[in-house]
């Protein structure tokens, strides 16, 4: 596994306090990791919109005070968002479930339906237009605490330009 570009740890509870916090942090973030890319400004851009849809997940299904761990890795054009969130059962389940629903085969007829409010809740969203729209690979992991999950997207941004899948 590669090593971090840069880790970031924000109080759950301070986090959730104020959405615009989510554009703030997904703005740094992608900023920041974005140096080495051709065109550093689009690439930018392109994950910030990533992490934003990621972090705004997180911020509309926040549960638990504690901790908000983000961790971006980089691995050649693939990068790796890692966020381990706490969580009660609800939200647990809430991952989960629409984490499978996002790695499904059907994820962009689920995510059109889903648009248009002929699916299941909205809180779907953000998720599901990563896999559609961005071909982002979710996973959740375990971290060995029952309060906390790790929620990982792996994406391919094509060297700064457009997403590396056909839309």
């Amino acid at each position: 596994m590669p090593a971090p570009l840069v880790e970031l740890t924000l109080e759950a509870d301070a986090f959730a306090a104020d959405w615009r916090h989510c554009d703030q942090v997904a703005n740094y973030l992608a900023q920041l990791v974005a140096h080495d890319r051709p065109d550093s400004f689009l690439y930018a851009n392109l994950l910030s919109t990533v992490l934003n849809e990621l972090l705004e997940s997180v911020f509309a299904r926040h549960r638990r005070p504690g901790s908000v761990r983000c961790t971006l890795l980089r691995e050649g054009r693939n990068d790796r968002v890692e966020l381990v969130v706490p969580v009660d059962a609800s939200a647990r389940a809430f991952y989960e479930e629409t984490v499978a629903a996002a790695q499904s085969a059907g994820v962009a007829e689920t995510y059109t339906r889903t648009l248009l409010g002929k699916e299941a809740p909205a809180d779907l969203l953000g998720l599901l237009e990563l896999a559609a729209d961005y071909g982002a690979r979710l996973s959740v992991e375990e971290t060995g605490s029952a309060e906390e999950i790790r929620l990982v997207l792996q994406v391919t941004l094509a060297d700064g330009g457009t997403p590396a899948i056909a839309l």
